[in-house]
Formats: C-alpha cells, structure tokens, sequence
C-alpha cells in the first residue's frame, strides 16, 4: 500500500488472497468519508447504507404490490362477478380514446366509440364512401370491434361479446342506412350454431339453427330448424313486467333509445287470454317506456313449446342446493308464470298481481328472490309445479 496526494490505494500485489478473489475492485475498499482503508473484516461487517436500504425496500413493495393487486382482483371476480375491474377498464378506455377519429372503408376500433348518425360521408360518383370524419360516441353501453360499408353504403357496426375470460359468446351486428336509421339486426352464436335476423324494414325476426327438444316414442330428441316471426309494435304502457327488480344500467339503454329509436332484437311476449302483455324481457321494456318510443316484439302463444337455448336460459334452479336436478320449462307460458312467482308477482289464488305487474321494477335489489326461487324448486320436485295456463 502506497500513499499518493491524499488518496489511498492498495497494490494489486498486497491485497489479501481472500479479499482479491472476492472481485472488489481497489476503491471499494477505501472509505471516502472518513480518509481510511477498509480491511476485508471491516468492510464485510459494515452497516448497511441509506442506498442499500432503498434498494431492499424497493424489492420488497415489488413484491407486496402486484400480490395485493391480484388478491383484490381475485376478490372483485370471486364476490363482485369482476364489475370493478370492468369498470376500471371502461374509464381507462375513456381517458385514453380520442374524441375523434377519421375512418375508411373498414376500421378497427379499440376503444368506446361508435359511428354518429348525423355525420355526412364523401362518396365518388360509383357510391363509394371515399373518407369521413366522425364524431365517435357510446352506443348502448357496448364497444363495437369494427365499423365497415356494405356496396350499398349501409353502415354495418359489429360487437362481440365475451365472457370474463375472453371467450366470444355472440357476434352482433347493427346496420344502418344512409341517412342514419337501423334497418337490420343480426346476431351469430358460434357455439349454439344459431343465427338470427331482425328485419326492421318488414318486420320479420327469422332464427336459423333453432334447436327444439322433442319426445318420440318415449325417447328425446333434438329438432333443428329455421323458424320466423311476425315482429310488432306495442305501445309499454300495454305491456307487464315478470320482475320487481332490475339493475341501473337499463337507463344507457333510454339514453340510446332516444337518440337511435329501437335497437337490438325484439323482446319476447306471451298474449293473456284477456288480450294483456306480459314480457319476460323487462330491462328494454323499461327504457322504451321512458324514451316514449314503441316496443318491438315478438308475441308467443302460451303453449307454444321453447327452443333449447331459451329452456337453458329459464331453467329452474335453487340457489341454495349446491346439487340439484336440472328442471327445464317446456313452454312460453310456463317459463313467463315461473318467472312471475319467483319474483312475487303471483297471488295466493295463484292468479297474476296485474297491479304491481305494471310498475317499472326497481333499481333496489330484491332480497326475498333467492328464497322463491328454493320454493319453486321445490314445488317441481314434489311434482306439484304451480302453473297452469288458466291463470293466464
């Protein structure tokens, strides 16, 4: 070790055998602050600095933050079907997106955005749409995936719908004419291989790959066919609910209602045997009420048998029985009055509750329909399912 101009060094020679091979390099082993070498025990047993501590304490909130992060997630998903996170999405979506955006022909949209009606389209003199600058806005509550023209002009909006974890359950489309209005409602589910078309223009719903359970010769079977609908126009106010309680998100639904007039497929009804309406659809019934505009539907008659989708879709459960026989409604008429008693719509002589029937369910959620929901299951069990067609 040599002394030069106030700095200390060792040479590389008279280092300790254990302290070279351990890879310090000459200035680690001199303490600047007080002007004095460090031996290789001094400088092993040193007390850690302020940087070591912030270095350990960053590697340890690393580690802290994305565990509680997932644990809130896995709690948001596991008591609160993921709603938070859905919404934490949507705000993200909406900080980020661009209030405006110039579209071709065909256009992929990541974000909350839609095609706004009022907007003028350039087209040469074939039709084609050459450029356009729109307005980009919400449209139901739904983010379209892409927005492309037909050869006629017709603007078509696609949606898909998926579950949680990503899994395409349906394809929607929305086409709209020239000047704005929807002429046409298509939807595709892939997995039930069905498809259905709302023909806004003459009022015809058609569903193609409609499956059917049938009984022949004591054995079940599955029918497929292409069934169609005569689609009318009924005032809300004619039409009853087979709920009391709904969530909020029905009025996004008014707020596009007013502003595109009806879209999506038409809701399902029965007819009672005193000419009442009665849906069990009710979210879009409600929004149609408070937009002031007609309501699109398709009318059933009670003993009209149900697809398969629909007898999944109004099966009876238990909310309490963790194992339980799967009961399937066979009709529309079945699955309406079951919907009725379960949400308390049904009076003790068995009859429908017309008068509470008519009001627009309530935003606050129903605490006693988990429990008609036991009752009803049970009923089915004992054989003794409570509907019967006179009570329409």
């Amino acid at each position: 070790m040599f002394i030069e101009n106030q700095k200390c060094y060792y040479h590389r020679n008279t280092l300790p055998l254990d302290t070279a091979r351990s890879g310090y390099s000459l200035q680690t082993l001199f303490d600047h602050k007080n002007r004095t070498v460090l031996s290789q025990d001094t400088f092993n047993s040193r007390p850690l600095s302020m940087t070591d501590n912030k270095n350990s304490n960053k590697k340890t909130l690393s580690t802290i933050v994305p565990l509680l992060m997932a644990v809130l997630a896995g709690a948001d998903l596991f008591f609160n079907k993921g709603k938070c996170i859905i919404n934490i999405k949507n705000k993200l979506t909406n900080v980020f997106s661009p209030k405006n955006k110039t579209l071709n022909s065909k256009t992929d949209l990541s974000h909350n955005q839609v095609f706004n009606s009022k907007t003028k389209l350039s087209r040469d003199t074939s039709g084609t749409i050459l450029s356009k600058n729109i307005e980009v806005k919400n449209f139901l509550g739904k983010i379209p995936k892409t927005i492309e023209y037909d050869k006629n002009g017709n603007l078509i909006r696609t949606f898909e719908n998926t579950t949680l974890k990503g899994k395409l359950i349906s394809i929607e489309k929305i086409i709209s004419d020239k000047e704005g209005k929807i002429i046409k409602y298509i939807i595709d589910e892939p997995k039930r291989g069905t498809n259905a078309v709302y023909d806004y223009v003459n009022a015809k719903y058609s569903i193609n790959g409609a499956r059917y359970q049938i009984e022949d010769r004591g054995v079940n079977i599955q029918k497929i066919k292409s069934v169609d609908y005569n689609v009318e126009k009924i005032n809300p106010q004619n039409i009853f609910f087979t709920q009391k309680s709904m969530g909020e998100n029905y009025k996004d639904i008014v707020q596009s209602f007013k502003k595109y007039g009806w879209v999506g497929k038409p809701v399902d009804v029965i007819k009672t045997k005193n000419g009442e309406y009665i849906s069990i659809d009710n979210r879009r019934i409600a929004a149609a009420r408070e937009a002031g505009i007609d309501v699109h539907a398709v009318v059933h008659n009670l003993d009209e048998p149900l697809t398969r989708g629909k007898q999944v879709q109004y099966q009876v459960q238990s909310p309490s029985l963790k194992e339980q026989v799967v009961i399937y409604p066979k009709t529309w008429g079945e699955a309406v009055y079951n919907r009725l008693f379960q949400n308390g719509l049904i009076l003790n002589n068995g009859k429908i509750d017309l008068i509470t029937a008519h009001n627009i369910p309530s935003t606050v959620e129903d605490v006693l329909l988990d429990s008609r929901k036991d009752r009803l299951y049970e009923l089915y069990v004992k054989n003794q399912a409570p509907y019967f067609s006179n009570y329409f």
